[in-house]
């Protein structure tokens, strides 16, 4: 994404595929793919949470993103919703319908919703699998106390 940014100067998101129960936890994308695509395709609209009869895929924008700085001229002038959050998703939205071109990248690999309590877990526990001392000092823990 990085690279294809530095050589063309087009915002993209990276997204993964939601089971259908996630879906209402994230922000969901509708992308046209087309053969001047980089990688999925061209986002044409992002849904923040929305119910699985609303959703326009199953590709949820995974957190890694790269922007022009236009984003946040945009996201100064988001409002915020009902529990008083200024939502990115909805920023980006508005960026797209003002004209600008969006990539949508698919995620090669997993991805671990740190968002809720146990994906969280899961995240470092991953994590915990590369890190040599933090993955001995969990498995002695662990050895210990469960």
């Amino acid at each position: 994404m990085k690279k294809d940014f530095e050589k063309n100067q087009i915002s993209s998101i990276l997204f993964a595929k939601a089971h259908k129960k996630d879906i209402s936890n994230y922000g969901i994308a509708r992308i046209k793919k087309n053969k001047e695509s980089l990688d999925l395709g061209k986002v044409e609209a992002i849904i923040e949470k929305p119910s699985l009869k609303k959703a326009p895929s199953k590709l949820f924008a995974v957190g890694r993103y790269i922007f022009k700085s236009e984003i946040m001229d945009i996201l100064s002038r988001t409002k915020p919703d009902q529990k008083n959050e200024i939502q990115l998703t909805e920023a980006i939205d508005s960026y797209i319908k003002n004209n600008e071109l969006v990539e949508g990248y698919a995620l090669d690999g997993e991805v671990h919703d740190c968002g809720n309590k146990l994906g969280y877990l899961i995240a470092n526990i991953e994590y915990s699998k590369f890190d040599p001392q933090i993955g001995n000092d969990l498995r002695k823990y662990l050895n210990k106390n469960v």
